[in-house]
C-alpha cells in the first residue's frame, strides 16, 4: 500500500502539469472575449454604410407617400421592411468586443421595431387605414431617431467619421 502511495505522490506533478497543458490549450479555444475593436469597428463600418443607404431609403418613401397609390405604398413599404430586416440579420451577425456588445444589441433591438412599424405601414396602406398609417409613420419616426442615436454612439465609440 506504501509504494502505491509514493508512486501517487510521484506521478502527481506529471498529472498536474497535463490538467494544466489541457486547461491552457481549451483557454485558447473560443475563450476570448470577442473580436478586436479592429475587426468590429471593420464589420460595423460596412453594415453602417448599408443602413444609412436604407435611411435614406425610408426618408424619400417617407416623402413620395402622398403621390402614390396604397398598393404602390403598400409594396414600397413591404420592401423596405423586408430590407430593413435584412439589414438586422447582418448586424445580429456582427461580433463585437464587449465593451460594445450593449450598444449593439440596442441597434439591432431598435432596428428590428423599424422593419416592424414599416411593415405596419405597409398592411395600413394595403388595407387602406389611413389612420393606422399614420400612427405607424409616427412610430418609425420614433424608432428610427433611437436607432440613429445608438448608431451614432457606436459611430463615435468605434472613431469612424460621422455620415453627412
Amino acid at each position: 500500500m506504501r509504494a502505491r502511495v509514493d508512486e501517487t505522490r510521484a506521478n502527481m506533478p506529471r498529472r498536474v502539469a497535463i490538467v494544466l497543458a489541457a486547461a491552457l490549450s481549451l483557454a485558447g479555444c473560443g475563450g476570448s472575449s470577442g473580436p478586436s475593436p479592429s475587426e468590429f469597428r471593420a464589420g460595423f463600418k460596412a453594415d453602417r454604410a448599408q443602413f444609412t443607404r436604407l435611411g435614406a431609403d425610408i426618408g424619400a418613401a417617407i416623402t413620395s407617400a402622398a403621390k402614390q397609390s396604397n398598393a404602390a405604398l403598400a409594396s414600397e413599404f413591404g420592401h423596405l421592411a423586408a430590407r430593413t430586416s435584412r439589414q438586422q440579420a447582418q448586424l445580429r451577425r456582427l461580433r463585437s468586443p464587449a465593451g460594445y456588445r450593449a450598444r449593439l444589441r440596442s441597434a439591432i433591438s431598435e432596428l428590428g421595431r423599424v422593419a416592424t412599424d414599416l411593415t405596419a405601414i405597409s398592411a395600413a396602406a394595403g388595407s387602406g387605414n389611413a389612420a393606422t398609417a399614420k400612427s405607424s409613420a409616427a412610430q418609425l419616426v420614433r424608432d428610427s431617431l433611437a436607432f440613429q442615436s445608438t448608431e451614432r454612439s457606436l459611430t463615435q465609440g468605434l472613431g469612424l467619421a460621422a455620415s453627412a
